[in-house]
Order: structure tokens, then sequence, then C-alpha cells
């Protein structure tokens, strides 16, 4: 004899699926709806395409100006290319500042590095 679901379980039971398969696989809710039971198609929204059928030659201002000519007296970081078999701490040991900072300015995520990889000081 088949066993059939309480209609409060399967709602919790679609739930926690849309819950584990957004947080864990980046899959939106409307892909999860689709392959289950009862559910529709699978919608994916469009957004049209702005079109412009005239382009206006953009006006440069002071303030363009201005930082069009900071930009030039900028002073040009330093950048080290990593060599083969260094690590994140002799290399940061090296320049005198912590592994912290070197990640931070170089937007890291862990301390793995590779050869040839470029790291910007300050």
């Amino acid at each position: 004899m088949k066993k059939r679901i309480n209609k409060k379980y399967l709602i919790l039971l679609i739930s926690s699926a849309i819950l584990f398969s957004t947080a864990i696989y980046f899959m939106s809710s409307s892909m999860i709806l689709g392959a289950s039971v009862g559910g529709g198609e699978v919608v994916t929204p469009v957004a049209p395409i702005p079109t412009t059928q005239t382009a206006e030659k953009p006006k440069t201002t002071e303030a363009e100006n201005a930082s069009a000519v900071s930009k030039e007296k900028e002073v040009p970081k330093e950048v080290y290319i990593v060599k083969e078999g260094q690590t994140l701490w002799e290399i940061a040991q090296d320049s005198g500042v912590s592994i912290q900072t070197l990640m931070n300015k170089n937007q890291l995520s862990s301390s793995v590095i590779v050869e040839g990889q470029e790291l910007v000081f300050d």
C-alpha cells in the first residue's frame, strides 16, 4: 500500500529542500520548485535590454579633469612577484608587514599563494 505524505510534512520537506539547495548549491528556488512534484515549469525572469538610439557625447567637467590630474600624481604601488616555494609568511617577514595586512591589501581569502602571483605593497 502506498504511503501518503501529510500536506504539512510535504510543505516542510519542500521548504527544507529549497533552503538547503539555495544555501549549499546556490540554486534559485524557481529551479527547485520546477523540479518538485506538482511544480510548474521553471520560469527564469528576463529583464528587457535597454537600447539607446542616439549616443550623446560625454561632456568633461572640472571634477573629472581634477580626478584625472590626481590619478597622474598617484604614487605607483610596489608590486612583488611570488617566487617558487615562497610562503605568504616569508614575504610578510621580509617586507615587515603582517600576514593579515598583506591579505587585506591583496584581497586574499586564504594565505595560499602560487608562483608568479603578484602581491601589492603600499
